[in-house]
């Protein structure tokens, strides 16, 4: 009905973004079995953007002490690129998700290197 009415994209976005909801799979990688097969199934890039902003909004806020730096991104980065290496054989086009996740995450965490080392320069 989406692809009727000419809102396939953000039909496929939103859906990523629920799925991103989804619980660890039995074999203990992140997102459960059946969303990696909806996402390598479709290989929609606009389902697969609503996706990784959905688990990034999911995430929520975080806190930190001004020095503390990028260490909690970090920890998110590794957990991400441990989830794509454990299922990129059997569903490449999520573990590329995820890989894109850790991407994010390691940049936001030399970004927050930065500001804490600007931070220790001011002192």
């Amino acid at each position: 009905m989406a692809k009727a009415a000419g809102r396939e994209d953000i039909a496929d976005s939103r859906i990523g973004n629920m799925l991103s909801a989804s619980p660890i799979g039995s074999d203990g990688a992140w997102p459960a079995e059946p969303v990696r097969e909806v996402i390598d199934l479709f290989r929609s890039k606009p389902m697969i953007n609503g996706f990784s902003v959905g688990k990034s909004n999911r995430r929520g806020v975080t806190t930190r002490s001004p020095r503390d730096g990028g260490e909690l991104e970090r920890r998110e980065a590794t957990k991400y690129r441990t989830w794509a290496k454990a299922i990129a054989y059997d569903h490449p086009h999520t573990a590329k998700a995820l890989d894109a996740l850790a991407d994010s995450y390691e940049w936001e965490a030399r970004r927050h290197d930065e500001d804490a080392e600007r931070l220790d320069w001011e002192s």
